[in-house]
């Protein structure tokens, strides 16, 4: 049986990061995202895993 492992962030870390800005949306709910400063986050993001920002 495997052992859990505790997660690595911590149970008091925020669970999500940003905010970001879109900049570019390809087909199939996929996006490219910046943060506030503007550098580029690697790779792209499917809608599932994004959360609109309420300032």
């Amino acid at each position: 049986m495997p052992s859990r492992q505790p997660d690595p962030r911590g149970k008091l870390q925020p669970t999500w990061e940003g905010p970001y800005v879109i900049t570019h949306a390809y087909s199939g709910n996929a996006y490219r995202l910046v943060d506030a400063e503007g550098v580029e986050v690697p790779g792209s993001w499917n809608a599932l895993y994004l959360k609109k920002f309420h300032a």
